[in-house]
Formats: C-alpha cells, sequence, structure tokens
C-alpha cells in the first residue's frame, strides 16, 4: 500500500498549507506518525498504529509571519481550534498541528502569547537540517523528517512529559521495520559488531545498530542533542529497569526485558560508532 493509498486526503491539505507556507517563505516539513506512515509505505510496510492528524514544522522567524500563515489557511477552507497552533480542514475533517520553529524560539521553546501557551521544539532544527525529499506523487514533493529523526523527536518527546506513550509505540514501529527499511546502508558499512548480534533476533538488532549510527551521523555537529539522547537511552540499560523498557514489556512487546535492554545498548554502541 502507498502513503498516498493509505492517506488519500492528505494531498489535499498538504497542498494548501505547502502554498501558502511558500507564499511566506517558510519551509515545511512533515514531521510525527504521518512522516512515519511516509518511510514505512515507500517498502509496502502497513503502519502500526494509524492517525488522521497530521504534523508539520515549518521554518519562520517571528510570531507575525506565523499569525499570517493562520490568516492564509482560514481563507482556505481551515478553521481554529482550541491550541494556537492547531487547525481544522472542514472538508475533511482533518486535525493539523503546525509547529514553528527557527529564529523565534528560545531555548527550544515557542511562546503563543495570545494564549499564554508554551511549546517545546527541541530537537526540530537540528532534525530538519537533513529532511528526506519525497514523493507523493508525480508532481508533489514533500520533506519529511528522516527516520532518524522520528527517533529523536520522539525520545524528547516522552522524556519532556511521560504520558505521551503513544510516542513510544511509534518508536517500536519504526525499530521492528528499521533493517528492512535500511538493510543496504548496513550492508554497506558491514560493522564489527555483527558478530554479537543473535540468529533469532539478527533483522531487530541489526536494524537497532543501524538506527543508532544513523541518529550520531545525524547529530555529528550538534553535540548538546547527541548527549541528550545518548542520556536517555543510557537509562534503559541500567539495572533499575527503565520507562521505555518497562512499558514495553508490558505492552508484550518483546518476551523479556533484557532483549529490550540490550536494542538500547546496541543502538548506543551505533551513535558511538558514527562518531
Amino acid at each position: 500500500m502507498s502513503f498516498k493509498e493509505l492517506t488519500p486526503w492528505f494531498k489535499e491539505v498538504f497542498n494548501l498549507v505547502d502554498e501558502s507556507c511558500r507564499e511566506l517563505n517558510a519551509p515545511l516539513y512533515l514531521i510525527g506518525a504521518q512522516a512515519r506512515h511516509f518511510h514505512l509505505a515507500e517498502k509496502g510496510i502497513k503502519p502500526f498504529r494509524g492517525t488522521m492528524d497530521i504534523d508539520f514544522a515549518l521554518m519562520i522567524p517571528d510570531m507575525n509571519r506565523y499569525d499570517m500563515l493562520f490568516d492564509l489557511l482560514l481563507n482556505k477552507g481551515f478553521r481554529k481550534a482550541v491550541e494556537p497552533y492547531r487547525i481544522i480542514h472542514l472538508e475533511t475533517k482533518t486535525v493539523v498541528d503546525l509547529l514553528p520553529f527557527g529564529q523565534l524560539e528560545e531555548a527550544g521553546t515557542v511562546k503563543f502569547t495570545d494564549r499564554k501557551t508554551e511549546l517545546s521544539v527541541v530537537g526540530l532544527k537540528e532534525v530538519l537540517n537533513r529532511p528526506a525529499e519525497m514523493k507523493l506523487d508525480k508532481e508533489t514533493t514533500v520533506q519529511v523528517t528522516p527516520l532518524e529523526g522520528l527517533i529523536i523527536l520522539k525520545l524528547v518527546s516522552f522524556d519532556e512529559k511521560s504520558e505521551r506513550a503513544k510516542d513510544l509505540d511509534d518508536i517500536y514501529d519504526i525499530l521492528i521495520n528499521y533493517f528492512e527499511l535500511k538493510s543496504d546502508c548496513f550492508y554497506e558499512i558491514l560493522p564489527d559488531i555483527m558478530d554479537e548480534f543473535s540468529e533469532e533476533n539478527y533483522p531487530l538488532e541489526a536494524g537497532a545498530w543501524q538506527a543508532g549510527y544513523d541518529i550520531g551521523n545525524l547529530l555529528r555537529e550538534y553535540e548538546e542533542l547527541k548527549s541528550y539522547i545518548l542520556q536517555i537511552l543510557k537509562k534503559e540499560t541500567e539495572e533499575n529497569t527503565g520507562e521505555i523498557s518497562l512499558y514495553y514489556y508490558n505492552k508484550a512487546y518483546f518476551e523479556d526485558i533484557e532483549t529490550i535492554q540490550n536494542l538500547f545498548n546496541i543502538m548506543i554502541k551505533g551513535i558511538n560508532y558514527s562518531i
């Protein structure tokens, strides 16, 4: 199943938002669950978790330009929601989050002064420095968060608010498919850790290593964010079971805690290998 078949309503909404962002010279990026769907659909993989919502990030210099974008979209078939960063496309009833980042952010936070809302955008500028340009169809190209970037953003999101369990479901969906999506890259590198992988879990462990390698490569020039991600992962390898590992175990995604901790260890090795 292609992404277009999976989300037939996406193109109409994307074109309206993208057109408006181009008018304001604000680069637009697909993030969140739909970005994950885009990557999986390229290999014909059905997502573990579906959603009708779309999350976009847009690089924009100030809140005045952001407000101008909303005004444009309100004249193109959208209405405002309670949240100051959310709009709803009336025809398809699609919920769209527009997360601003760039010059207007302060210490990884964007402030919406009209409703006294603060939004964390930690990791967006680093992850979207090298987006994946992916084809929706012959006419439409979408700038999509790279797979490893999605893992980074989901780890940060859960670390900031541990009630966001769906972030862990999304990471799981990416990890269990990572090797299938990136096996060509893995065999180009041929890491010396290959002999340590178990025969039973080889694709899973190889995918975890490749994910770590890609994360380290993406964050090569961003030491602060890389250290933050390593800190999150290392919590999962300690004697006291980490929150992510416990969640995966309780959801029966894996048979035992040791398997989960081993995957995080392998990811850490992949990150360190890329340094």
